[in-house]
């Protein structure tokens, strides 16, 4: 299983290798753009809200009525269920590039606002799995995430080391399940464990949440983009919503529509598809990672590593992308997920 490509085992990678290029970039807006209108906060996700019933009393009682809390009535969820693609498909992701751009209609549906919150959400918890940060995008981290970790090359072996190891495991208890949805699972316990990655890693971790906290009928894209972005994070869209972008790799990360993506739907040449028909809350894709006993593979993953070699240090492809969107100065900080010292 190769951590970038989805390949697993002996299987041609399902899409071409990429030679990564050492190339630093500052986002920066090429277009003249009028400043966006400041998003009000969406409305909150429908919750189940507890019953509340008014404990009558008798005109002799003194003081006021008392609220009686009924518990909630527990509805039967369906069973998880997932449509996953198990390689990579070649080209753009069919539709998306047909979205209209905010600053061409600054009007969010409401399907919009509940695709931007899922990305919202997502980003938060994976900030919050990522105390070291991105491994390949160091140069523009508070120096307290940028100098966490002494070799961000070594990590990213033993990232993939764990995944390779954990990955085994998974097959072994889940023969029959599809090796792709084992191998996401495996890059997202890796990434929990080292509590830092590259992109490709990220997404793989994303998509996985997603797999437990989406929407059910939501459209899920693992997307990566060739020279010279060599990128690779998610997008989503829910109902008729735009697709929105869900990336917590940049120093800012913002939940914005793909079409108005800084890494937008033109670049993209491979992307895996998943369809969350009902969501896992207790189990990532419904595999239980407890299988693995996950101390002892990271250990292995150790064991096989010697940090001291020279081949470890700074990451070859080290990029300094501030943010995923071309003018950060027209987004207001309600649109971001996370902030530049949001992690961990």
């Amino acid at each position: 299983m190769k951590c970038c490509c989805g390949a697993v085992d002996d299987d041609p990678p399902p899409r071409p290798p990429v030679e990564f290029v050492d190339v630093n970039i500052v986002s920066t807006c090429v277009r003249d753009h009028a400043p966006l209108d400041v998003m009000q906060p969406p409305p909150p996700l429908d919750l189940p809200v507890q019953n509340v019933a008014v404990q009558q009393q008798d005109d002799d009682d003194a003081g006021i009525v008392v609220p009686v809390i009924e518990p909630v009535v527990q509805l039967e969820q369906p069973p998880p269920s997932f449509l996953i693609d198990n390689q990579y498909s070649a080209g753009m992701v069919p539709g998306t590039d047909g979205d209209i751009s905010l600053f061409v209609d600054n009007t969010l549906s409401g399907d919009d606002v509940q695709c931007f919150q899922m990305s919202q959400a997502v980003v938060g918890q994976a900030r919050q799995l990522l105390p070291h940060g991105p491994l390949n995008n160091r140069l523009g981290l508070p120096p307290n995430v940028r100098d966490s970790l002494v070799s961000p090359a070594y990590s990213n072996a033993l990232n993939e080391g764990i995944a390779q190891l954990g990955f085994e495991q998974l097959k072994a208890a889940y023969p029959d399940e599809p090796d792709m949805k084992l191998a996401l699972v495996a890059r997202a316990e890796a990434v929990k464990r080292v509590g830092a990655g590259v992109c490709a890693m990220i997404a793989s971790l994303c998509t996985t949440l997603l797999s437990s906290t989406a929407l059910p009928g939501t459209e899920v894209c693992q997307v990566f983009q060739g020279p010279p972005t060599n990128h690779e994070f998610v997008i989503i869209r829910y109902n008729g919503s735009r697709w929105f972008v869900v990336d917590p790799w940049p120093v800012n990360a913002y939940s914005v529509p793909f079409v108005d993506c800084y890494f937008g739907p033109q670049g993209v040449t491979n992307y895996l598809s998943v369809t969350v028909q009902q969501p896992s809350p207790d189990q990532p894709f419904g595999i239980d990672p407890s299988v693995v006993d996950w101390a002892t593979v990271e250990q292995q993953a150790r064991d096989g590593l010697d940090p001291e070699s020279p081949q470890f240090g700074q990451m070859e492809h080290n990029f300094n992308h501030q943010s995923n969107v071309l003018d950060p100065g027209q987004w207001p900080d309600e649109w971001k997920g996370g902030g530049e010292n949001a992690w961990g």
